[in-house]
């Protein structure tokens, strides 16, 4: 069954070569930042429509990602995850969409928090997944990569698949 949601690529690749098993690297073109999940039933156009004429006003979102995170925890670090050193420009495009889209949203996380996943394991959680996980963790402190992010969209996620359905670029600087 197919999912739906709001965010951009990000094709980021510096971490890459700290990833190790059990983890395995998300393939690069199924890498992205959500900025609002909404669930199994695509929104209405209209609305789409207005939200993404509302971030196309926004200019582009400059975004440092240092080091990785394990998710949901270190307890249970199913996923190593990139995340924004400053998260200010992404919650203020996540702020722009919600009135068009937040009543759609199936969003099971109650705290939003902008993240790129690079790896994920299959693993159940155990002392030697958290200790891989920490290993990694550790090694990426002083990593980071920049992504400019300059095309927001309406993605279908199936299969492990991201499909674009809509687009629109955000406002040059």
């Amino acid at each position: 069954m197919p999912s739906y949601l709001v965010g951009f690529k990000a094709p980021l690749t510096a971490f890459d070569k700290l990833v190790e098993e059990p983890y395995e690297l998300v393939p690069l073109e199924y890498r992205h930042l959500t900025l609002l999940y909404i669930g199994p039933n695509p929104p209405p156009r209209r609305d789409v429509e207005g939200a993404l004429a509302a971030l196309s006003r926004y200019p582009e979102v400059d975004v440092t990602f240092r080091g990785l995170r394990p998710f949901p925890s270190f307890s249970r670090p199913r996923y190593l995850a990139a995340v924004p050193e400053d998260e200010g420009p992404v919650r203020a495009l996540r702020r722009i969409v919600e009135p068009f889209l937040l009543k759609y949203s199936t969003d099971r996380y109650t705290e939003f928090k902008p993240h790129v996943t690079i790896a994920r394991s299959r693993a159940k959680p155990s002392l030697d997944l958290e200790i891989v996980a920490e290993r990694i963790v550790k090694g990426s402190r002083r990593i980071t990569e920049r992504l400019v992010m300059r095309e927001v969209h309406l993605f279908r996620a199936e299969g492990g698949r991201l499909i674009t359905v809509a687009s629109t670029r955000l406002a040059p600087r």
